[in-house]
């Protein structure tokens, strides 16, 4: 997985975890209007992928405008992409905090996901959050990754 402090909190094993559905364009755009649950599914499922384009056009506006793709490709690519992981998100509650760098309040869901690799056995748990933005669902960075990615370094 990867190292899932972009917009993702739980234990992060050795890869990066974040959004769905291969392949970008259209089809993720489709996907991230349907709900919030299939947004940050989608999310992590590219993240998993290692489709970092994917997580990229899925992160908020505000927060893309702030970080630029070159460098989000360069930390955020996954060491170790699991094309056959298994996504399933355990449950979803609204929640009402800052997301960084957006200036207006969004509205925004918490959502608990389990990945599960090869071989079955217990996941890793991550919290992902995802707004509502012009009409589709969006994931946020965590504070720390965009602050780091924003001054033009990697998270660590």
């Amino acid at each position: 997985m990867p190292n899932l402090s972009l917009g993702c909190v739980g234990s992060t094993s050795a890869i990066f975890v974040c959004l769905a559905v291969a392949g970008c364009g259209g089809g993720n755009a489709v996907e991230r209007s349907q709900s919030a649950r299939a947004s940050a599914a989608l999310f992590v499922r590219e993240a998993v992928r290692g489709n970092v384009d994917a997580t990229y056009e899925g992160m908020l506006a505000a927060q893309q405008r702030r970080v630029d793709r070159t460098l989000y490709r360069v930390c955020m690519t996954v060491k170790r992409p699991d094309p056959n992981a298994q996504v399933i998100v355990e449950f979803e509650s609204n929640v009402s905090l800052r997301l960084p760098g957006v200036n207006r309040k969004l509205p925004t869901v918490m959502a608990m996901i389990d990945v599960r690799k090869r071989g079955g056995g217990l996941g890793t748990p991550l919290i992902v959050y995802v707004a509502r933005e012009t009409g589709t669902w969006h994931w946020s960075l965590t504070s720390k990754a965009f602050a780091a990615l924003s001054k033009g370094q990697c998270p660590s």
